[in-house]
């Protein structure tokens, strides 16, 4: 499975079955995605 971060998405690309394992353990998180991906663009931003 492989996962994408830009600074507006997020792209998954694998099995099906490993999509749903992503987003069901995904939502067991108490953060929205919105947030995840400010986040990361956040620590790039810090690592440059």
């Amino acid at each position: 499975m492989n996962v994408e971060i830009s600074d507006t998405s997020l792209r998954m690309s694998g099995k099906v079955w490993q999509i749903r394992a992503f987003l069901k353990a995904w939502s067991k998180r108490p953060i929205t995605l919105q947030q995840f991906i400010y986040l990361q663009k956040w620590k790039r931003q810090r690592k440059n």
